[in-house]
């Protein structure tokens, strides 16, 4: 299913992480700490992906998914 890649760990990536998940959309947060994943947490509608990601890390996270938007925040 094509969903949303969120990069963000921020209080602004996660309220809206939160409104997209309200919204109905399947979203995907990469965050680079894991304190970044634990604000994320009780947001149900995500997947959470903790850790720093260089520039072919992201290229590969892109090919590898169906994602129909990407949204740095």
């Amino acid at each position: 299913m094509a969903g949303i890649l969120l990069f963000g760990g921020t209080e602004e990536g996660h309220r809206l992480a939160e409104e997209l998940c309200r919204r109905g959309a399947q979203v995907t947060v990469s965050v680079a700490t894991v304190y970044g994943r634990e604000l994320l947490r009780d947001v149900p509608c995500t997947r959470i992906l903790a850790g720093r990601l260089c520039e072919e890390e992201m290229i590969t996270l892109l090919g590898e998914n169906d994602f129909f938007c990407v949204i740095d925040a």
